[in-house]
């Protein structure tokens, strides 16, 4: 068994994630049309000790309905893959402000953005964030389950751009 890291280095460890920046590209339904949504997250502090993803983790951005319990959802599904709990607080803002975000579809890139701004997943180069749409509802038991309105969000990419969306759409 690995011993844990002494207190400077576990300091040293955690400090490094409040200096990056994180973007990853998402999609939802607005009526009819895709909506593309910028999902920004920072580490801004770090946790005495882990925490809860829910305690540890805030969302602004107008997130409403299914957008607000997606906290649950993830902490559901990374529970089942055993990821530990984040020890820095995270910051998570959908952009644009303005435009009421509900649905599920934003459950995969937030759920990957905390991992970046954890520190446990690495980020894209900044030259490819823009290059990538994500979307799909993530389940408590680790899955990723299919989105209404995938071509809707698709019609809404830019040239260039990929979807990474569920096996079932």
């Amino acid at each position: 068994m690995v011993a844990p890291p002494r207190a400077p280095a576990r300091k040293q460890f955690l400090e490094e994630p409040l200096t990056r920046d994180h973007s990853l590209n998402g999609g939802i339904l607005f009526g009819l049309d895709g909506r593309l949504v910028e999902i920004q997250a920072r580490a801004v502090s770090i946790l005495k000790r882990p925490d809860t993803r829910a305690s540890a983790a805030g969302i602004t951005g107008m997130a409403t309905g299914a957008v607000s319990e997606v906290m649950g959802r993830i902490a559901g599904a990374f529970a089942k893959l055993r990821i530990p709990d984040p020890e820095v607080e995270i910051l998570i803002n959908l952009a644009p402000a303005d435009l009421p975000k509900h649905g599920t579809w934003l459950d995969l890139p937030i759920a990957i953005i905390m991992l970046q701004a954890a520190g446990i997943l690495p980020d894209l180069p900044e030259h490819l964030e823009g290059d990538y749409i994500l979307m799909g509802e993530l389940g408590i038991h680790g899955e990723v389950r299919r989105v209404p309105g995938a071509l809707s969000l698709a019609y809404s990419a830019v040239p260039g751009q990929n979807l990474i969306v569920p096996a079932e759409n």
